[in-house]
């Protein structure tokens, strides 16, 4: 039967009753109780961690798992030490205990960072709360970081739109050596050596640039002008071979408003019609001012007839 109403740090003897007048002491049930205090009631240090292992080791960064016991009656967090040569340190930040089992079986991860390449490490972990911390895990965690290699070389190099200053670029890149890569278009000079031409292309996927396909738009070329272009893959250590076929392309002409055949069409067209709203209002103007001639002379007869008839 469950027992309520528990008071933390306080000591209790329970007796069963055998029949109205008769109570047994049970030491069973008083062994029972205390472990009910130990995880109801009194707050102590947590249980050590357990279990601690490693896994996807890369050049700068190893995932840690565990699995945690009894937090101790409060909040625990651990946290992650490293080995300097003849003591444990913290090595990151605290992971707090958020479960609803105060921690007991439940199993973490959590990935450490910032690591050197070709580098030995050995790590534990420790719970702590209000009250104290536990022992260390046990075993520690060791291994060894990956060491950064180049780059894979990027394939699969092509272009399309070509205008008379751009080009759109595509490629597809592999494996970034264990260290972040980015990418270079290379511009051959002097049919002799290439040279880097445009700004770089950073690789921002999750995958370490396995099998990712890529676009870029190279602005900045000159009308009318042959390009032989390749891209190289480059990370913290050093670079990958070019990109074979190279590709090679003409920018197109970079004609003037003058020359363009549609420009020149409306500007004949739009001439004509000048030309001909100008005809049609002079001859309006000398129609115009033919009638008002012919006016003036119709007046100027009859002004005249009537100075004659008058004279008469």
């Amino acid at each position: 039967r469950r027992v309520h109403g528990i008071v933390c740090s306080i000591s209790y003897t329970i007796y069963t009753k055998m029949n109205r007048t008769q109570y047994f002491y049970n030491t069973r049930i008083v062994f029972l109780l205390l472990y009910v205090i130990y995880i109801s009631g009194e707050i102590v240090p947590p249980e050590v961690p357990t279990d601690l292992e490693f896994s996807d080791v890369t050049y700068n960064s190893a995932r840690l798992s565990w699995i945690s016991g009894y937090d101790g009656g409060a909040q625990q967090h651990f946290i992650i030490l490293k080995w300097y040569d003849t003591v444990f340190i913290q090595w990151d930040k605290f992971i707090y205990d958020n479960s609803s089992t105060h921690g007991v079986n439940a199993t973490w991860t959590h990935e450490v960072t910032g690591l050197e390449g070709s580098t030995n490490y050995t790590f534990t972990v420790v719970a702590l709360n209000e009250n104290g911390s536990s022992n260390l895990s046990w075993p520690y965690a060791s291994f060894t970081t990956q060491e950064p290699v180049a780059p894979d070389t990027p394939t699969d190099l092509a272009f399309d739109d070509v205008t008379y200053n751009s080009v759109s670029l595509s490629w597809q890149s592999g494996y970034d050596g264990g260290s972040p890569q980015h990418f270079i278009v290379m511009k051959l000079y002097n049919g002799t050596y290439f040279l880097p031409f445009g700004k770089y292309i950073q690789d921002d996927s999750h995958t370490h640039g396995i099998n990712q396909t890529w676009e870029h738009k190279l602005t900045g070329l000159t009308s009318n002008t042959n390009y032989t272009l390749t891209i190289v893959a480059e990370n913290s250590r050093t670079f990958s071979n070019v990109t074979r076929p190279y590709i090679t392309f003409v920018t197109k002409d970079k004609t003037t408003p003058s020359s363009s055949p549609s420009v020149i069409a409306g500007t004949v067209a739009g001439s004509v019609v000048f030309v001909a709203i100008v005809v049609a209002v002079v001859v309006w103007v000398m129609k115009h001012r033919k009638l008002h001639k012919v006016e003036e002379l119709k007046v100027l007869h009859e002004k005249n007839a009537t100075g004659k008839q008058q004279y008469t």
